[in-house]
């Protein structure tokens, strides 16, 4: 009995991970109204992951929980939102806040205990890129036939020969279809490593689905400049300086061509998109600070928000947004009311304090010591000595988890679209895959 039930669990808890991933990026749970059901789906797979590891727990040494260091990052920042919302003026607001994070928080202990083998990722992550397909067929129909202005995305001075046809796919915000696809990108490149480091298979074949793969991963990024999204363009950019950088480091001894290669590629992509108007002038906005109105906006809520950090400086106001929205309302310039800080570490200051904010840098730095020691470059002493001949499929897929989060980070830093339902899943995937694969490392 105890075997077929754990037997049971163990299906239907990978089923419903699978199910997460690929319908979180369907309209039905984007509009506020059906979040719940996402929520639900979430609910019930914490509650079979953690009842089929509790039936397991002393079956085999494996099924053991171990923690580590992002395990107590992660464990630092949920009791930061904790205090904070225990000396809140706003309990009940911060309290349905705190909720949320509760239930993300639970949500990546239950894939890390649920999630054990190699395989079993790969399960969720083809369901993250099956899950991508629906949202793309709307951004290219949206490309090729334009998309309605559902806010004022532009600013009204720049001239409409300028102005960007920006997509949004089935998100209803450029900005998180840009972040979303800043995540769902780096993993066309886990079946890609696989395919290519496959030997049993035929080469007609692997050369065709690994370009099938390229075209993928060039289209997503095609489509994160159409969203015009500039917080996801920079995020873009430090993805691909990193994808670039250790593709020369790996590549360079075997193929010395791209030494000549890989700049000329990049030149070339910059000077493409600086000779389209809608693109070099959205770029440029970057630099506008007050002149561009959605650069006005941003920085009058910054302001707001450092105000309101300094005067709750400790443990901040408590979780959320309706919390937020208490407390902006004190301190905001009349012309610029916001749901949030529009920028993740700023959110964290306001909602979390002080205490937030280290254990924020706390995580980051986990995350990077784990890069670190996963990709043996303190083995190596130098990253100029890394050697294509010394890295297994482990190490590919940490540098593609590297490659996520660095993007979301960046992008975070001018918006906080990570922490809605279709990126914060995501995020928590990618904590759990560097967490997974980085395992043998801190023992």
């Amino acid at each position: 009995m105890k075997n077929f039930l754990s037997l049971t669990l163990n299906y239907l808890s990978i089923f419903l991970a699978a199910c997460i991933f690929a319908f979180a990026p369907l309209p039905q749970f984007g509009a506020d109204s059906d979040k719940l059901g996402l929520a639900a789906l979430m609910a019930v797979f914490i509650l079979t992951s953690f009842i089929h590891y509790f039936i397991n727990i002393n079956s085999t040494e494996k099924s053991k929980f171990k923690i580590q260091l992002i395990d107590y990052a992660m464990l630092c920042l949920i009791c930061a939102g904790f205090v904070s919302v225990m000396g809140s003026y706003f309990f009940k607001d911060s309290l349905a806040g705190f909720i949320k994070y509760a239930l993300y928080f639970a949500f990546y202990i239950a894939l890390v205990l649920r999630l054990k083998r190699a395989s079993e990722y790969n399960i969720i992550i083809g369901a993250c890129l099956v899950g991508a397909i629906w949202p793309s067929i709307e951004a290219l129909n949206q490309y090729l036939f334009g998309a309605e202005a559902l806010a004022t995305w532009e600013d009204p001075n720049i001239h409409i020969s300028e102005q960007l046809n920006r997509i949004y796919s089935t998100f209803g915000n450029p900005n998180l279809y840009g972040s979303y696809l800043l995540a769902i990108w780096p993993l066309c490149l886990w079946p890609l490593v696989h395919i290519i480091k496959k030997k049993n298979i035929k080469l007609w074949l692997k050369t065709g689905l690994s370009l099938s793969l390229v075209i993928l991963i060039l289209t997503f990024m095609y489509f994160i400049l159409q969203t015009g999204s500039r917080g996801a363009w920079l995020g873009l950019a430090a993805q691909i300086t990193i994808s670039l950088l250790f593709c020369f480091l790996l590549l360079r001894r075997k193929f010395i061509w791209l030494n000549f290669a890989l700049p000329t590629l990049i030149g070339l992509v910059l000077l493409y998109l600086f000779s389209r108007p809608s693109f070099s002038a959205r770029l440029l906005t970057i630099f506008s600070s007050y002149e561009h109105s959605s650069n006005a906006f941003r920085l009058h809520v910054w302001a707001a928000c450092l105000h309101i950090f300094k005067d709750n400086i400790l443990f901040g106001i408590g979780t959320g947004s309706k919390a937020f929205y208490d407390v902006y309302g004190i301190y905001m310039d009349a012309k610029y009311s916001a749901l949030g800080a529009y920028s993740l570490i700023l959110e964290i200051m306001v909602e979390m304090g002080l205490l937030g904010l280290f254990s924020f840098l706390f995580l980051i730095y986990s995350l990077c010591r784990a890069a670190y020691k996963g990709l043996e470059i303190a083995k190596t002493n130098t990253l100029t000595s890394l050697s294509l001949t010394d890295w297994n499929y482990e190490k590919f897929y940490i540098l593609i988890c590297l490659i996520a989060l660095s993007g979301l980070l960046i992008s975070s830093l001018f918006d906080i679209v990570i922490l809605r339902p279709q990126i914060q899943t995501l995020t928590c995937l990618l904590i759990a895959l560097m967490r997974f694969y980085t395992l043998s490392k801190f023992k």
